[in-house]
């Protein structure tokens, strides 16, 4: 016996004084007669009977099966042996422990007589005092034997006095008295019995005791009705509690298009919105009917390969919007995707694709090394592009119905193998219908689409957003967003509490987020509100919860801006219920913990393959009749495993786990799975893997190793990693020699230490200089580490660090040193030394960012336009010994079209001749900003400096003339495109209100051509990327170069692009008579979206770096 009995449903007392109050309840004398008539038949008491209805409603409040509760025995029978003791004044009372094994599958007439013979048993020992039967216990020091005491009487005192007769009959009596338990039963016999509970207000409240009466009620008549029924089986709630928490709370039904499937809806919204912006990465956009157009070509091409209802298509991309169009693609094709990251160990992609057996894997030239297919078909997104531009643009015929699969999602497995849910189609529809009903299309706007595609969240960011018309904004992860170039967009943000708490910290939530969805681990109110002080634009701060069993989302509640109580997890969404359980599969009453049942539309079908483990966690709904759901999806239920209790409002609270599965930082583990992989390293004898709190850091892994040979952290960690994914490889491993165990030989996860300070390494490099000291210091700082310990090559994520302990990183570095390094960029490097070196050389000229060492032999590269991150990628693909420069975009800080160009050039050159005082000068830039990157150098050659190269990417020249059929050819191509979607007759009427609007389109192309803005009309109708984007247009329309250009010009176009543009009597596009020197012309693979991400990023950056070869071999540097 280790700890007293739970009492379920108090609450932590809030003040140290106990305060007292009372409730009771009298049965009605038909009601105790009953009791009485089972009494005698069993040959027990009252006291029994009340005993055991007492017992078994702690078992249930408290979810336990050896229940200890305080008794009082009148001792009159043993004192003295008995002889005269009834004659004699004073009190012989003595309180002592009643333990009672619940077994919930012994009937009622076995407990209770077993119950008398314990209570009988008690005899020989009952004068013995308190202190000494705690000290027979393994209770701790401090901890009390038990928290709630049962006093039973025949009679109440009145009734007794009173039956004496004559002028006592005319007097009233009352027992006044206090335990001082938090909870006291007392229970009074006669004619009809009563009820008095006495009970600490500060741990429970007057309703809740009400409802405890009423249970006991209910459990003693069943004690009474029902001799041979298992006790488990005994009903505890009255029937208005239990039709509120069954049915009136469940009652979620709302209307639902149940003929429909995901991709029907994006459909529909693509034809409702084709020109709309459906998705943008890094300045790069897709709208709604080219989304359309790509994913029915991808489609068909997929058809043609075999793929059919219910077949996997696996896919794995980098993030991009070809993975997105992808995704939709194979939906269309009536297949469900199956998501592998690149980033995971290629063990575990091994795992999931040799289980799932997909008919074809989707991926890239960049990453299809890392997929091993097992019999599959493999297309290649980039290389199979012109194959599958061939392909109809038509959508495909397909008999998908809302019942067959659309993504089967992979989550950790405790046996090691991770586990495929496969969803429905009609559940995602399902979840899309909620979300109409509680986000406006102002929400939906743009939505941060930054969940990698293997988590369930992705899920709501994908399809909510495209389906209802929003912009999904692509990003690597969360964390990016201050630094993306579309932050300004995004207006609902759906991350983790962790993630968004560092984001608030450091005020880098941008103003146009107005909308938080917070989910995936448990939500604190001091975080809620911290996110709306953080932003003053966010009106709505949402918290989510759901398995992915039960299609993302299950849950939902708002918290208000200033609220003070408790954050809950909410009601059942529309169309789904919840039922809280006890071991039995019955439902718990109001404020007592059980487990989490989740039925409805949500429902996974169940586990790929795993038809055993669907058995064990998918089970038959036993209220599906008294609820109304006999068939459909409310006929099963998904056993969650997470304690939850109801409160008297119908919200639910979030209790933690009834197993060994955490949430850290989001990401669902099953800590099994990390020691299933850790015991398969030779060294390792046993392991145990905990999620620790220590101090004020966020939730880590930390794994606890017995070794059976020599081995070290080091070593540990290397193993994890290779094996599983980075959010499950632990921070921290310590080696022990024997693992704490119970009293019941089970491990001790309680008395597992803390992890010891680390030891500095024999071969640690110490930091060298002022910079890098300091560095170490702020490692330390955010690792919870000593600085003495970490070398200046240590990487921080090896020492235990994460990508949001990173971005703290990132502010703390900015507040010391006042300078901000980009979170790639510190990703890229992540040791001290690296740090360092970025802080000392970062950031140079205002604009101008270094991305890499300087060479002495080679002229350094300004590149204008484009992320750091693209121009980190791009130079370590143009080689490492080649210098480049970062210039950043101007794309989204257009003020004055007619001017831009201009101005900005004039500025950049100022800080390039501060950076590099003496040339030459290689220049190069993207779309617009190559136009920048063309005025520099002319600014530069009028300044009398050398500019042996201009590499000029995806941007036509600016003569009137070739630009007017340029936007001619422009038109004509658009309409191409849409007259392919119509019917013949559609044509012709298509054809004639075009030709209407021909004056006003050949206006607006004239005002464009002059480098105009948008004027105030046009403004008020567009979104910010739009507005952008014409600014961007009118700019380039407005350049004219100060005098022909002598140097050498490269130009680089892509073959989407190179495809399009007229060449009528211009073989340079444009460029003929802006550039009198030589021009050279390169066609390099991609369009003008895919170009900046690999693998035509790094294709791009070969070609300009034979072009830079070329100018060296023919100027080498001296």
């Amino acid at each position: 016996f280790t700890a007293p009995t739970p009492l379920g449903g108090a609450r932590p007392a809030s003040d140290p004084a106990p305060s007292f109050r009372e409730r009771e309840l009298r049965l009605s004398g038909t009601e105790t007669e009953a009791l009485y008539a089972t009494a005698n038949e069993q040959r027990i008491t009252l006291n029994t009977l009340v005993q055991g209805a007492w017992s078994l409603l702690l078992s249930r409040y408290g979810g336990e099966t050896d229940i200890v509760f305080g008794a009082t025995r009148a001792c009159r029978g043993s004192a003295l042996g008995g002889e005269g003791t009834d004659t004699m004044v004073g009190v012989f009372i003595n309180t002592v422990p009643v333990r009672v094994p619940v077994d919930p599958d012994r009937t009622v007439r076995s407990f209770l007589a077993d119950l008398r013979a314990r209570w009988r048993a008690l005899r020989d020992h009952e004068h013995s005092s308190l202190v000494r039967i705690r000290s027979w216990s393994e209770l701790p020091p401090g901890a009390p034997l038990f928290e709630s005491l049962l006093v039973f009487e025949e009679y109440l005192l009145d009734t007794s006095l009173r039956s004496q007769g004559g002028a006592w009959q005319n007097r009233s009596f009352r027992l006044l008295e206090q335990t001082g338990f938090p909870l006291t039963l007392a229970g009074y016999g006669g004619s009809e019995l009563l009820l008095k509970i006495e009970y600490d207000e500060r741990r429970f409240d007057d309703a809740f005791i009400e409802r405890m009466l009423g249970h006991l009620r209910a459990l003693l008549a069943g004690l009474a009705a029902s001799p041979d029924l298992p006790i488990g089986d005994l009903p505890m709630l009255a029937p208005e509690e239990r039709r509120r928490i069954l049915v009136e709370w469940n009652d979620t039904g709302a209307y639902l298009e149940r003929d429909r499937c995901i991709h029907h809806l994006i459909e529909a919204q693509a034809a409702r919105t084709p020109d709309a912006i459906a998705l943008s990465r890094n300045g790069a956009t897709l709208s709604y009917g080219e989304l359309e157009a790509r994913a029915n070509r991808l489609a068909s091409y997929l058809r043609d390969k075999g793929v059919r209802e219910e077949s996997l298509v696996a896919i794995c991309c980098e993030r991009s919007i070809e993975m997105v169009v992808g995704i939709v693609a194979v939906l269309k094709a009536g297949a469900a995707y199956v998501p592998l990251d690149p980033s995971y160990p290629p063990a575990r992609i091994d795992a999931v694709v040799a289980d799932a057996q997909p008919r074809v894997v989707l991926s890239q030239s960049s990453v299809a090394a890392l997929v091993p297919t097992h019999g599959a078909e493999l297309v290649l997104l980039d290389a199979d592009a012109p194959a599958i531009d061939l392909a109809s643009t038509a959508r495909p015929r397909t008999s998908v119905k809302p019942g067959q699969l659309a993504y089967v999602i992979y989550t950790s497995g405790s046996t090691g193998k991770p586990k495929g849910v496969a969803i429905e189609h009609h559940s995602a529809v399902a979840m899309i219908a909620w979300s109409r009903t509680v986000f406006s299309e102002a929400e939906l706007r743009g939505v941060l689409f930054s969940t990698s595609i293997c988590f369930d969240l992705s899920v709501f960011e994908m399809f909510v957003t495209l389906a209802s018309g929003g912009t999904l904004v692509i990003a690597d992860n969360a964390l990016e967003l201050p630094s993306l170039v579309e932050r300004d967009r995004v207006t609902l943000v759906n991350t983790v509490p962790t993630a968004i708490n560092e984001l608030s910290l450091a005020n880098a939530i941008p103003a146009s987020v107005v909308t938080v969805n917070l989910a995936g681990e448990p939500l604190t109110l001091a975080l809620s509100q911290q996110v709306y002080r953080s932003q003053a634009s966010v009106r709505r701060v949402l918290n989510l919860y759901g398995p992915t069993e039960d299609t993302t989302y299950s849950t939902w509640t708002e918290i208000e801006n200033g609220q003070t109580t408790p954050v809950t997890i909410g009601r059942a969404m529309t169309n789904s219920q919840a039922y809280v359980l006890d071991a039995r599969r019955q439902p718990v009453p109001i404020g007592i913990p059980g487990e989490l049942y989740l039925g409805g539309e949500g429902v996974a079908r169940g586990y790929l393959n795993r038809p055993d483990l669907t058995a064990e966690r998918f089970v038959e709904n036993p209220f599906a009749e008294e609820t109304g759901h006999v068939e459909g999806a409310g006929a099963r239920l998904y056993r969650t495993g997470d304690l939850v209790r109801w409160l008297p409002d119908g919200q639910l609270e979030y209790l933690g786990r009834i197993d060994h599965q955490v949430k850290v930082r989001g990401f669902r583990i099953e800590l099994g799975e990390i020691e299933s992989v850790l015991c398969t390293h030779p060294a390792v004898k046993e392991s145990v893997v905990v999620a620790r709190e220590d101090g004020n850091g966020p939730k880590r892994l930390v794994a606890y190793v017995v070794p059976r040979a020599e081995t070290s952290a080091h070593d540990l960690h290397a193993h994890v990693k290779a094996r599983l994914p980075d959010f499950m490889v632990p921070s921290a491993f310590v080696v022990m020699t024997e693992l704490p165990l119970t009293p019941n030989g089970k491990v001790d996860r309680k008395a597992l230490p803390a992890p010891a300070a680390a030891q500095a390494s024999p071969t640690r490099e110490a930091p060298r200089g002022a910079a890098e000291e300091a560095v170490v210091e702020l490692f330390g700082a955010v690792l919870d580490v000593a600085p003495q310990t970490i070398g200046a090559d240590d990487s921080f994520f090896e020492l235990g660090g994460h990508s949001l302990l990173a971005v703290r990183l990132m502010s703390r570095i900015e507040r010391a040193f006042g300078r901000r390094i980009p979170l790639p960029a510190f990703l890229a490097a992540p040791t001290a030394r690296a740090t360092a070196s970025l802080l000392g050389r970062e950031r140079i000229g205002g604009e101008i960012i270094r991305v890499n060492s300087p060479n002495p032999a080679r002229y350094p590269l300004f590149w204008c336009g484009q992320s750091f991150p693209q121009v980190r990628l791009f130079a370590e693909r143009a080689g490492a010994d080649q210098p480049v420069y970062a210039l950043e975009s101007t794309f989204y800080n257009i003020k004055d079209p007619r001017t831009h160009v201009h101005e900005v050039a004039k500025r950049y050159v100022d800080r390039i001749l501060e950076v590099e005082p003496h040339g030459p000068y290689l220049l190069g830039g993207f779309c617009i900003d190559g136009l920048v990157a063309f005025e520099i150098a002319h600014l530069l050659r009028e300044r009398g400096h050398d500019v042996p190269l201009v590499a000029i990417v995806e941007r036509d020249g600016p003569d009137a003339t070739y630009k007017r059929l340029r936007a001619l050819s422009s038109l004509f191509h658009y309409h191409k495109h849409e007259l392919r979607k119509l019917e013949p007759l559609d044509r012709a009427r298509y054809i004639a209100e075009r030709l209407t609007r021909l004056p006003r389109s050949f206006l607006t192309l004239r005002r464009r051509e002059q480098g105009h803005a948008p004027d105030a009309a046009e403004v008020a109708t567009l979104s910010e990327e739009e507005l952008n984007s014409r600014k961007a247009f009118a700019s380039r329309n407005a350049y004219r170069p100060r005098a022909p250009y002598a140097g050498r010009v490269d130009l680089f176009f892509t073959e989407g692009t190179w495809a399009e543009l007229p060449r009528l009597g211009f073989r340079a596009c444009g460029w003929d008579k802006a550039v009198t020197g030589p021009k050279h012309l390169h066609v390099v693979p991609g369009d003008h979206d895919s170009v900046g991400h690999e693998p035509h990023l790094a294709m791009l950056a070969v070609a300009v770096r034979q072009s830079l070869d070329a100018v060296h071999a023919e100027r080498p540097k001296r």
